[in-house]
């Protein structure tokens, strides 16, 4: 994804925006493994800022999503890391 040499260079609003555009990209296509890694990268960059609550829900959100998709394509270990950033009482 585009998205993740700009979040390393600490663009976090340009990354969340590419970011966002890569889940619709995927979703117009129906790519579910694009699908749950664009969700997976925007769920750990949301997980990151200090926004409150607003920000940590909608990560939760997006990690949810991405394990899921990443379960019913049988990537069973992407499904793990998703739900290890979401921790053990919000998967």
């Amino acid at each position: 994804h585009d998205a993740l040499p700009i979040l390393l260079c600490g663009h976090t609003a340009r990354a969340q925006r590419q970011l966002e555009h890569s889940v619709r990209v995927a979703d117009k296509y129906s790519r579910r493994f694009d699908q749950a890694v664009a969700r997976y990268w925007l769920g750990r960059l949301l997980k990151s800022q200090p926004d409150g609550s607003r920000s940590q829900a909608q990560a939760d959100g997006q990690l949810r999503d991405a394990m899921a998709l990443f379960t019913s394509v049988g990537a069973s270990w992407e499904a793990e890391q998703a739900r290890r950033l979401l921790g053990p009482h919000r998967a």
